[in-house]
């Protein structure tokens, strides 16, 4: 990262702000959901997390609030190592405490790299909110990625839930950990603006991620190939698939509604996270899919892809149709789905 980065200056030899555009909307999610207690900035060292880390920085210490930067090393990168250490200096450039955890990304999962590599980082930053007292994470998630998110999606054919994309306020496995996406409106430009004027007041520059256009990864490929195109064609593709992901969130919500009555009327809740066979199979294929989205969504499983649910859909209705209770095991990340007593159980492996 070049020898700047050997002397690091203090906060408070970078005299520059953010701009309301960048602080207001997580003072607000913070007032609204989080008013006290610790925080901390999912910070991977990219342009984005480091951008959310000065705004965050500069909030915090008017607050006098104490918080954290999570970094996670993957060791998928040959810089891994390097780019932790950086993380930590960025840490003493804006006072805050960094904490990171080394993770083992496991590929059999059957979700990717992509989607191995995010679980596995979301699992750490969870377990390192709950073992420091920290109420909230700050996830630098803007309007492109929510865009990119809702088109990734659309591929994958992951339904009117997934079209929703990403939420700003969000909690994960039940616990009392909140995820904040505070700039999910906010265009890119102004965050890359923040980020520069930080590197040239302290010299510290940000990492280089070489996956996030590497055309081999969903969304690399999405980046290196296809956005340029779609920018290209149809400049406001960013606010119109924003857009789209508003009004699917709308119609997200009334469709939950929904799904939670069939729930209901298929015994959910009786034991455990299981639900009645017979009783989903009296149902139509629409109420049955949307059962089985909205049964994965509330144990927190990371939603298949249509084709994979398919599979699951058949391979329920062959079960009742021979009478079989054992031969299912339809594992989806850390999950399994089985028939037991004439209930689909779903359970952790």
């Amino acid at each position: 990262m070049g020898d700047s980065k050997k002397c690091v200056p203090s906060w408070g030899v970078w005299g520059g702000l953010p701009t309301p555009a960048l602080t207001q909307p997580i003072q607000l999610l913070l007032k609204q959901s989080l008013p006290t207690g610790p925080i901390a900035v999912a910070c991977s060292g990219g342009p984005d997390s480091v951008a959310l880390a000065v705004a965050t920085a500069t909030l915090c210490k008017a607050w006098q609030r104490p918080w954290y930067l999570f970094h996670i090393h993957h060791g998928m990168q040959s810089q891994a190592d390097q780019w932790s250490r950086d993380v930590e200096q960025l840490g003493q450039i804006l006072g805050a405490t960094v904490l990171v955890a080394h993770v083992k990304v496991d590929l059999t999962l059957g979700q990717g790299p992509e989607g191995s590599a995010r679980a596995a980082r979301q699992q750490a930053l969870h377990d390192l909110a709950i073992s420091h007292g920290v109420g909230g994470i700050l996830l630098a998630h803007h309007a492109q990625d929510q865009a990119e998110t809702v088109l990734l999606r659309l591929l994958r054919g992951s339904g009117v839930a997934g079209m929703a994309g990403m939420q700003m306020v969000t909690t994960y496995s039940q616990q009392p950990v909140l995820w904040f996406r505070p700039w999910l409106d906010l265009a890119k430009p102004e965050i890359l603006e923040l980020v520069q004027a930080f590197s040239q007041a302290t010299g510290w520059q940000p990492v280089v991620d070489p996956s996030n256009l590497d055309s081999r990864l969903g969304r690399g490929a999405l980046r290196s190939q296809i956005i340029p195109a779609l920018a290209a064609r149809w400049p406001a593709w960013v606010n119109n698939l924003s857009r789209h992901a508003q009004q699917a969130e709308q119609a997200s919500v009334l469709l939950d509604e929904y799904a939670d009555d069939l729930l209901k009327r298929v015994g959910f809740g009786h034991v455990g996270h299981s639900f009645d066979l017979k009783a989903w199979r009296d149902l139509t294929q629409p109420q049955q899919t949307l059962i089985l989205r909205r049964w994965l969504a509330l144990a927190d499983v990371a939603m298949p892809t249509a084709g994979r649910l398919d599979e699951l859909l058949k391979q329920l209705k062959g079960l009742h149709a021979l009478g079989r209770d054992r031969d299912l095991r339809w594992q989806h990340g850390h999950h399994v789905v089985q028939c037991l007593n004439k209930r689909v159980v779903l359970s952790s492996r």
